[in-house]
């Protein structure tokens, strides 16, 4: 099992983001099971203290009020459990992923 994408960002010296991201036309069971199969795969391609954000996002074409329940859903990255983002197809990753707000020489 594995994930649709893996985002990797950094500044040139340092990588300071891993993101998988899942696609789905809506939410499934095997959506956190996917990110989950993303992030171990996230976890062997960085070194170790490397990443400081993990951001695990599900874009879906539809989002009910049932979404909004699982959005409790957490993935596990280095010993830490991160909520799933969701966010509509065709919405920008940026904001999500903490890209907006990112200066060069931040953490």
């Amino acid at each position: 099992m594995r994930c649709d994408y893996l985002v990797f960002a950094g500044d040139g010296k340092s990588l300071f983001l891993a993101a998988p991201v899942e696609v789905k036309t809506k939410w499934r069971q095997e959506v956190v099971r996917q990110l989950q199969a993303g992030a171990d795969e996230s976890d062997r391609h960085v070194a170790t203290g490397q990443v400081t954000r993990f951001r695990p996002v599900a874009a879906l074409n539809k989002f009910s009020m049932l979404t909004r329940r699982e959005l409790r859903e957490r993935v596990a990255f280095r010993g830490r459990e991160e909520p799933v983002r969701v966010v509509l197809c065709g919405e920008e990753l940026a904001p999500v992923l903490g890209l907006d707000q990112y200066q060069p020489g931040e953490g």
